[in-house]
């Protein structure tokens, strides 16, 4: 599988990174180098941003696209958009959800007792 922006990959260290950039160039210590960024997935340092030189070990194993496509398959739901906290919202629109999300879940009851 070939290194690109959105592959994902695990690096010598076994961390697992989602690439970011690939092959930039740029100066790192006073020399001119050539390397990939990204973020890390895990297993540790979540969320950390990544840097690996050009010729350092890294195995790309997937991409974002089909990790997102196999979430999908499994019944994630990856569709919906999201929806502000309650904590966020004015009271007269808290009252408003609840009573929304309220009148949803007795529709659904009302077809399921059918």
């Amino acid at each position: 599988m070939e290194k690109a922006i959105g592959s994902i990959a695990v690096t010598e260290s076994g961390a697992v990174v989602l690439l970011t950039s690939v092959d930039d160039s740029g100066e790192i210590n006073g020399q001119i180098q050539t390397y990939s960024e990204g973020i890390v997935l895990g297993p540790e340092n979540t969320g950390a941003r990544f840097r690996i030189l050009f010729g350092k070990g890294l195995r790309v194993v997937s991409s974002a696209r089909e990790i997102l496509r196999l979430l999908a398959q499994s019944g994630v739901d990856l569709k919906s958009p999201a929806e502000r906290p309650l904590s966020s919202m004015s009271l007269e629109d808290r009252l408003a959800k609840v009573e929304q999300d309220n009148a949803a879940l007795r529709a659904q009851l009302a077809g399921a007792v059918k």
